[in-house]
């Protein structure tokens, strides 16, 4: 029964153009020189640009997490393989103890990259992009270590077996609790994906931040464009709106922050008044979707009682109009555009 946590590294190495140097968990906390081989690999790949210095970066981290997350399984496989051998617990028992452990490894090993990817693009040190590469692999990671759900059964009879432990002072309480708790995260838990995302606190964070950082002359304006584009497409990724949505009290809340902001010289007038445009522009972008979706439930409504001909409404006529303006003022996408016009007007 052995961790393979080295899924990470391996699909690394083939993503690096090294996949002679694949080796099994086994070898990993072993073979300290086959380590560092993979940690050079890295640094030559991001010199040679094949990634960038912030994907190297995360890349060492994880090779690091990946060879204490080993250590850490394999000292406590040892405990419960004597566990096992001493008959205190059964195989099942074992196996169910494991895989919460297991499970509770690669958790944390998700959960602190996520919480990084996210840094990373808050931060402007890397793209959307380039996180979705990263996050590629470690989704490849955990897919191959999907875990089966533990039963009420096997906690009831893992909980038993683990209070004989207590009274035989082999485990402590707070250890056999710390194990019941990994073990009732798992019984009826379905994968949840992990995938990093940015709210709309998020994006006005990184907004300010990266305009100071603009006026620093430390990244470009157009650099700090591509990546605000970039966040505002992670920004309810997993739903059909494209931008961060405004409303108009978000609008006046955040005037009145920014106006006390100005008075204490914390930012100038100039900057203000470039946040509250990118604000109204938000808030023009959210009426006119809120309007093309009115006009395409009318739509289809009058088409449905018109027997289906495809005739081109008057409404699809006008929101096609509105939509090319909007285009045209780079509100939006080209894209963009076409995905409202395809869910309003369909093939009209």
């Amino acid at each position: 029964m052995t961790m393979k946590f080295t899924g990470f590294i391996a699909t690394t190495a083939i993503a690096l153009g090294t996949a002679g140097m694949l080796f099994t968990s086994s070898t990993l906390a072993d073979d300290s020189s086959k380590t560092s081989d993979i940690i050079l690999k890295i640094s030559i790949a991001a010199e040679n640009g094949d990634i960038t210095p912030a994907q190297a970066a995360e890349y060492l981290i994880a090779a690091q997490e990946t060879v204490m997350a080993e250590q850490a399984y394999e000292e406590y496989e040892a405990g419960i393989r004597a566990a096992h051998k001493a008959g205190e617990i059964d195989r099942r028992q074992a196996g169910a103890l494991l895989s919460a452990f297991k499970k509770e490894l690669c958790e944390k090993m998700y959960q602190d990259c996520a919480a990084r990817m996210n840094a990373a693009v808050e931060e402007g040190t890397m793209t959307v992009e380039e996180v979705d590469e990263v996050w590629t692999v470690y989704k490849k990671m955990t897919d191959d270590g999907k875990e089966e759900q533990i039963t009420r059964q096997d906690y009831a009879d893992a909980q038993a077996k683990m209070q004989q432990m207590v009274e035989k002072g082999e485990i402590t309480q707070e250890q056999m609790d710390a194990r019941l708790v990994e073990m009732r995260k798992m019984i009826g838990k379905s994968k949840s994906s992990g995938q990093p995302t940015v709210t709309r606190q998020d994006y006005a964070d990184a907004q300010a931040k990266m305009q100071q950082m603009v006026e620093k002359g430390e990244i470009t304006q157009e650099q700090m464009d591509a990546r605000l584009v970039a966040m505002r497409k992670m920004i309810g990724k997993s739903t059909k709106t494209r931008q961060p949505q405004v409303t108009r009290q978000d609008y006046a809340d955040a005037q009145a922050k920014m106006q006390q902001m100005v008075e204490r010289g914390e930012i100038t007038q100039e900057q203000m008044d470039a946040r509250l445009g990118e604000m109204r522009r938000m808030i023009g972008r959210a009426n006119r979707e809120r309007k093309a979706a009115d006009a395409g439930r009318a739509n289809r409504e009058r088409k449905a009682a018109d027997g289906g001909r495809g005739e081109v409404s008057d409404d699809c006529i006008a929101l096609r109009s509105r939509l090319a303006m909007a285009v045209r003022n780079g509100d939006m996408t080209r894209e963009e555009a076409g995905e409202i016009w395809n869910a309003e007007c369909g093939s009209n």
